[in-house]
C-alpha cells in the first residue's frame, strides 16, 4: 500500500490480525466486515476508522477526533509497544495523512451520515439511520452522536429557563442560612451557588473534597422548600455515593436542631433518602432498558444528583431525557476526579466553560439576594450555561497533608507531590506515607501493612451475638470497620492489580475450616444492578453469620436503616472487595488508604486517577510507588475525545 489503504480486503485482514493479537476487541473487525457486506463501495479508509472508533468507544472516548488522533495515535490507544510499532508501521505505509484519511469521511457512503452544523438542532429530526456519522472533525457511532446532541440541547435548554419561587422571604432565610454577604467571605461561593440554583432549571456545583458542595445542597434544599412545597430526589450513580449523601443530610438535619432552627431542620427532614441512578430511572436487569424515558418521565419537581463525574454518556442523555423540562436540575461533582469508566466525561465537558456572568445577571443577583460579583467575572457575550456552572474554592473539612498533596496533584506539581511524599516518615507514622516497591522488603512491607489492617476487622468475627439486638449492633459495627480501610489499584489484573492483591488477601485472611468463595469476614463488591434484591453495581458488603450461624452478605444502609440482609446465592455477580479499582472506589471515602500503582507505565495512570485516589483518604494516605512514576503520571491527562464541549459552547470553542 504505497499511497493509501485502497485495498478493503488488505484493511480487513489487518483487522483480524491485531484482533488475534489482543490488540483489537472481538467488535472491531466485525463492524468492519458487516459495513463493508452492506456498502460494496465503501472506502477502505473508512472501515479502518470506523474499528478504531469502535475500539477508542471501550477506552471511554465518544468519537473519534481524527486531527487529535493522528496527531498522536499511541496516546489515545491503550495498546502495548509491540502493536503500537505494527500502527506506525501500517499509517507509513500509506503515504497519506490526516488529509486523506478526511477526504474519504467526506465522500461518506451508504454507511455514514454527514452533519456539520455545529450548533444544537431545533428539532428532534435524526437524520437517516446510519451507524455511523461525521461531523467535519469527529466520527461517531450513531447512538453517541445522538446522545452528545441530547445532552446539548437539553442542557442548554434548562440553563435557560428560569423559575419563579423567588420571594422576598427567600433572600431573609438566604441571610439566615449564610449570615450577611461580604466581598470575603469563603461562604459566599455557596451563597452563590443556592440563589443561582433557586431560580433557574439547570445547576453544576462543583469542587474537590470538603468544598461544602452537599453542605450547600442541604441549606439550598431549606430555601426551595420554604418557598413553595416539593417533590424531591436525590441520587447518585452507586449506592456508596448515595448513602454518603444522605448521611451527609441527616448530619445537617442534626445542625439544624443543635443551633435551634428546628423549623429547618423540619423541613429537610421532608427529603426522601438518596438511591442510585439506576434504581430512579427504573433499570431493568439483564437489558439496557429504563423504566422511565421521555415518555415515562419522572415525577419530580427537583432532582440532585452527587458524583456526577461518575456518569457516564449514555445515562446523562437518559437522565436528561426521563427528567421533564419543568423539573430543575442539581448536579454536584468535582472535574478533577476521573470520568466514568463507560464512554464520556460530561461533567469535564460541561466545566470547560467560562467562569463569567452576565452584568445583567450581575444586576439581579444585587438586588434580589444582595451578592456582589466580581467585575473581573463579568462577560457581556456570557452564556446561560456558563452562568449555571458555580465553582466552590475552599475546603471546611479537608486539609492537613492529604489536602496539600491533593491540591499539588490538581495543579500537576510533580516536585510538591514527590516532595511530600519522600518526606513522610515511617509508615504510619503521619498521615502520608509511601513505599518503593522494588527495594527488597518493599513489596512484603506493603502486603504486609494491608493484611495487618485486614485482621483489624477479623479479629471481631467472634463470638457472634446470639441475640438480634446484639447481633444488630454486631453487625453495624464490623461493617464500620470494614470500611475505614481500603487498597486501592490502578490495574484489574496482575500482581500489581486487584485480582492479584485480592488473590493474596484471600489465601491470607481466610479464616481456618473454610475453602470456597464465602467465608466470614469476606469483603464483596457488587458488579451487577439487581432491583429487586435492593443491590446495585458498586456496593460494598461484608459477608458475615447471622444468629444460627448461617453466613449471609451485610450491607449498610446508613445510621437510619437496618443493613440489608441477603443469602450470598442472592448475589448473582460479587467479587471479593479487600482492594478495588481507583475507579470503583470513587463516591466512596475511607480513613486510611494504600494506593498500589505498578511499577511499570501504563496508559491507566494519569494525574485525574492519582487525585482520586488521594482524595478517598480521610486520615492516612499510602502510596506504593516507584517515585519517579509519579512525574510521568502527573504529566498525563485522562483527556477524552468528545465534541460535546464544542456543542455546549459554541461560541467560545476552537473548533
Amino acid at each position: 500500500m504505497p499511497h493509501a489503504p485502497r485495498d478493503r480486503s488488505r484493511i480487513l485482514e489487518l483487522l483480524d490480525d491485531w484482533h488475534r493479537a489482543g490488540w483489537l476487541g472481538p467488535l472491531e473487525p466485525v463492524l468492519a466486515r458487516w459495513l463493508a457486506e452492506r456498502d460494496p463501495d465503501i472506502a477502505p479508509e473508512l472501515l479502518f476508522l470506523a474499528a478504531i472508533t469502535v475500539h477508542l468507544e471501550g477506552l471511554g472516548h465518544t468519537g473519534l477526533d481524527v486531527p487529535a488522533f493522528f496527531a498522536q495515535p499511541l496516546y489515545y490507544l491503550d495498546w502495548p509497544a509491540q502493536a503500537g510499532e505494527a500502527l506506525e508501521e501500517f499509517l507509513a505505509q500509506t503515504g497519506s495523512g490526516p488529509e486523506t484519511w478526511q477526504a474519504a469521511l467526506i465522500r461518506g457512503g451508504r454507511m455514514l451520515a454527514q452533519h456539520h452544523d455545529c450548533s444544537p438542532p431545533i428539532s428532534s429530526q435524526r437524520g437517516p439511520e446510519t451507524p455511523l456519522v461525521w461531523d467535519g472533525r469527529r466520527l461517531y457511532l450513531r447512538r453517541h452522536f445522538r446522545d452528545e446532541w441530547e445532552i446539548a440541547r437539553q442542557l442548554q435548554s434548562r440553563a435557560s429557563t428560569t423559575v419563579a419561587y423567588f420571594s422576598e422571604g427567600s433572600a431573609t432565610l438566604l441571610t439566615r442560612l449564610f449570615g450577611p454577604a461580604s466581598s470575603s467571605s469563603a461562604g459566599d461561593g455557596q451563597r452563590l451557588a443556592c440563589a443561582l440554583a433557586a431560580e433557574r432549571g439547570f445547576t453544576l456545583i462543583t469542587g474537590g473534597p470538603g468544598s461544602g458542595k452537599t453542605y450547600t445542597i442541604a441549606r439550598l434544599l431549606v430555601l426551595l422548600m420554604q418557598a413553595a412545597p416539593r417533590r424531591v430526589a436525590l441520587a447518585a450513580p452507586t449506592g456508596k455515593a448515595a448513602l454518603r449523601m444522605d448521611t451527609a443530610l441527616r448530619q445537617s438535619v442534626d445542625d439544624f436542631v443543635r443551633r435551634g432552627d428546628d423549623d429547618l431542620a423540619d423541613l429537610l427532614r421532608q427529603v426522601p433518602p438518596a438511591q442510585t441512578l439506576h434504581r430512579l430511572l427504573g433499570a431493568r436487569p439483564g437489558t439496557r432498558r429504563l423504566r422511565h424515558d421521555a415518555h415515562r418521565p419522572l415525577n419530580f419537581d427537583l432532582l440532585v444528583v452527587d458524583e456526577a463525574s461518575m456518569i457516564q454518556h449514555d445515562l446523562m442523555a437518559a437522565l436528561l431525557r426521563a427528567t421533564p423540562a419543568r423539573s430543575q436540575l442539581i448536579l454536584l461533582g468535582d472535574p478533577d476526579q476521573l470520568a466514568s469508566v463507560e464512554a464520556g466525561a460530561v461533567l469535564a465537558e460541561i466545566c470547560r466553560g467560562r467562569a463569567v456572568y452576565s452584568p445583567a445577571t450581575a444586576e439581579d443577583l444585587k438586588r434580589r439576594w444582595g451578592i456582589t460579583l466580581a467585575t473581573d467575572s463579568l462577560r457581556d457575550d456570557a452564556s446561560a450555561l456558563e452562568e449555571a456552572v458555580v465553582r466552590l474554592g475552599s475546603s471546611y473539612r479537608f486539609d492537613g497533608p492529604i489536602a496539600k498533596l491533593a491540591t499539588a496533584i490538581r495543579s500537576g506539581d510533580a516536585e510538591r507531590v514527590i516532595g511530600l511524599l519522600a518526606a513522610s516518615a515511617t509508615v504510619g507514622d503521619s498521615a502520608l506515607g509511601w513505599i518503593d516497591p522494588r527495594a527488597g522488603a518493599g513489596r512484603a512491607n506493603f502486603l504486609e501493612l494491608a493484611e495487618r489492617a485486614w485482621r483489624s476487622t477479623q479479629t471481631r468475627l467472634e463470638p457472634v451475638p446470639s441475640g438480634e439486638t446484639e447481633h444488630a449492633a454486631w453487625v453495624r459495627e464490623l461493617l464500620e470497620a470494614a470500611d475505614t480501610f481500603r487498597i486501592l489499584c490502578a490495574l484489574r489484573e496482575g500482581p500489581w492489580g486487584v485480582a492479584g492483591i485480592n488473590a493474596r488477601m484471600t489465601a491470607q485472611l481466610r479464616p481456618p475450616g473454610y475453602s470456597g468463595d464465602w467465608y466470614p469476614g469476606r469483603p464483596v463488591l457488587v458488579r451487577r444492578n439487581d432491583p429487586i434484591a435492593g443491590v446495585y453495581n458498586g456496593d460494598l458488603g461484608l459477608v458475615l453469620p447471622d444468629t444460627q450461624g448461617r453466613l449471609q452478605v451485610y450491607f449498610s444502609r446508613g445510621p437510619q436503616l437496618a443493613p440489608l440482609r441477603l443469602h450470598p446465592r442472592r448475589l448473582g455477580d460479587a467479587t471479593s472487595a479487600y482492594a478495588l479499582t481507583v475507579h470503583k472506589a470513587q463516591g466512596s471515602e475511607f480513613q486510611r488508604v494504600l494506593l498500589i500503582l505498578p511499577p511499570e507505565d501504563s496508559p491507566v495512570l494519569s494525574r485525574e486517577l492519582l487525585y482520586t485516589a488521594v482524595t478517598r483518604a480521610r486520615r492516612e494516605f499510602i502510596a506504593v510507588t516507584p517515585l519517579e512514576t509519579l512525574g510521568r503520571i502527573l504529566g498525563r491527562h485522562g483527556r477524552r475525545m468528545s465534541g460535546l464541549a464544542t456543542r455546549l459552547f459554541p461560541e467560545v470553542s476552537g473548533h
